[in-house]
């Protein structure tokens, strides 16, 4: 009976995070307007393996590898304060400003953009439980079904949004230049 409780336990965490790492999945497919190239297939796979990722944060915290440690902390362990997020907030704004080459500026700026889809994604899909911790602050209460499902949708359009402004301030940085 241990043994079945023990694999229930691991089935549920196995569902979970790639539930996790689907979501980030689809939704860098709808950044990308469903555009399948070999590039944007490897990405989409980073950003599921990304947002799978941050669950790592359980096991660093309770100092073990054990599932059953892992699963029992008594606060939330540090890559799930969606505070994390502002610093990618600051490197998009800074990248947007930045003399860099456009090539260069472009590949920094898509790997900014895709691990942001893929931890909000993941804060989202936990908040609907706990709700969205922003330390030092404090947590919100857990997200309605409304509010969670809207919350998730938007993200691949805000993000698709800034990632078609940024390309638009590129262009028009190169044809000054021209």
């Amino acid at each position: 009976m241990k043994q079945l409780a023990a694999y229930s336990t691991v089935m549920k965490c196995v569902i979970d995070s790639s539930a996790h790492g689907l979501i980030a999945l689809y939704s860098w497919l709808l950044i990308v307007d469903m555009e399948v190239t070999p590039w944007i297939a490897v990405n989409s796979i980073f950003c599921f393996f990304i947002s799978c990722c941050v669950d790592v944060d359980h096991f660093i915290a309770a100092g073990s590898w054990k599932l059953k440690d892992a699963l029992r902390l008594k606060s939330r362990p540090p890559f799930h304060s969606t505070s994390i997020l502002l610093p990618h907030v600051i490197l998009v704004i800074s990248e947007l400003i930045s003399k860099q080459s456009t090539g260069e500026r472009k590949r920094k700026m898509e790997w900014i953009i895709l691990s942001f889809t893929a931890v909000m994604t993941h804060h989202l899909r936990d908040a609907y439980r706990r709700g969205l911790w922003f330390w030092p602050f404090g947590s919100t209460p857990p997200l309605t079904t409304p509010v969670y499902i809207i919350s998730t949708l938007s993200v691949p359009f805000v993000v698709s949004h800034i990632r078609r402004h940024f390309d638009t301030i590129r262009k028009s940085a190169t044809l000054d230049i021209v």
